[in-house]
């Protein structure tokens, strides 16, 4: 009776796993406008994939059918497994061509790392890069003692880097600026930006001039979920027990914030989405701080037809982790491209100079 209880239970876990497993994984396809559930259930895709993998490891060893059930979900969830993590990094035979280099990096402001001297470690850590194409989130500075200043970063980023475009909003009653900004020792030729919905966060475009070819680029910064300290500390506390104050107050906190968030970012996605597929048959990069991770539809819609540089390019294996802040570690910071260029390098940094790690790539023009 015990034996028959037990096999009960665990058939109960199983399918309901099963099923959130799957739920999490139409995240990729719902827009959290239509249908917000997946999106919240897709912050535990990969938890959920190993669980599910575990029930048909479990089935088999005992001989039973029941395994079917949770391989058939693994199997149906494939191609959001594929874009979570590299089992194997690219080692391939690097190609010949005319290349550039690119940074993205959410900056955090410059503002936590920040010296006595008026010196800043993200400064001098770009400035060391020396890439040719620099792509910022959460650019600005702060006109007081102590911070980056407009005329700092003037007199070193814009030194190495004579061509910028950047779309700042001020902040702190005009004290100091928030946006994104494109560096580049080519020259920008065109500049606008994507419209969408938004208090703080923006998407630029640009056309920037290298020899004779024309590369498109999309700077994006897309919702926060604008998560305090207090925030973080709730879902530690939730996850550390079964307190039902905490339970409550997490899946406030889920409808609140992150489901607000969701659905702006969305919106945002679509409007990306729309704008590059105006740019066909162009040599487009979309890079940036997408704040989302892969099993999100922000992720599916933004990529498109592109091809993610990490998925394909990365010479690492993993999950490619971008955001290092406790306990919210995921992929958040991508590099897409159109098929008209070919990555030959992607590194995701380990520098912790910010709440994210920046992402590198030498892109090929002509492939």
């Amino acid at each position: 009776m015990i034996h028959l209880a037990l096999h009960i239970l665990n058939m109960s876990v199983n399918v309901l796993l099963a099923l959130m497993f799957v739920l999490s994984g139409l995240a990729t396809r719902v827009s959290p406008e239509t249908w917000i559930i997946p999106s919240f259930f897709s912050l535990g895709f990969c938890i959920l994939g190993v669980l599910n993998l575990f029930f048909v490891i479990y089935w088999m060893i005992r001989r039973k059918w029941n395994f079917v059930l949770s391989l058939a979900c693994l199997v149906l969830m494939s191609d959001v497994i594929n874009y979570q993590f590299l089992l194997f990094g690219n080692d391939e035979e690097k190609a010949e061509g005319k290349n550039i280099t690119l940074l993205s990096y959410n900056v955090q402001l410059f503002n936590l790392y920040r010296q006595k001297d008026g010196s800043n470690d993200i400064i001098s850590f770009i400035l060391d890069k020396d890439v040719d194409i620099v792509c910022l989130q959460e650019f600005g500075w702060y006109n007081e003692k102590g911070f980056v200043s407009q005329s700092v970063l003037n007199r070193t980023l814009g030194d190495r880097y004579p061509y910028c475009y950047a779309i700042t909003d001020p902040n702190f009653g005009g004290r100091a600026t928030y946006g994104i900004a494109t560096y580049s020792k080519f020259p920008i030729i065109n500049r606008d930006s994507v419209r969408y919905p938004t208090h703080y966060n923006r998407t630029s475009t640009c056309d920037i001039l290298v020899g004779n070819d024309t590369l498109h680029i999309v700077n994006c910064h897309l919702e926060s979920n604008l998560l305090t300290n207090d925030d973080r500390k709730l879902v530690l506390a939730t996850l550390d027990s079964t307190n039902q104050h905490n339970l409550n107050k997490t899946g406030e906190l889920l409808i609140r914030k992150m489901g607000k968030a969701a659905k702006t970012r969305a919106k945002q996605a679509d409007a990306i989405a729309a704008h590059v597929k105006k740019q066909a048959g162009r040599k487009v990069i979309v890079c940036g701080d997408l704040n989302d991770h892969p099993a999100s539809y922000t992720y599916h819609k933004t990529r498109g037809e592109l091809s993610d540089a990490f998925l394909d390019e990365s010479e690492d294996n993993g999950l490619g982790i971008t955001y290092n802040e406790f306990p919210f570690f995921y992929r958040i910071d991508y590099l897409f491209h159109s098929k008209s260029l070919k990555v030959e390098d992607f590194e995701t940094g380990t520098e912790k100079l910010s709440d994210h790690y920046p992402i590198e790539a030498k892109i090929l023009l002509n492939p």
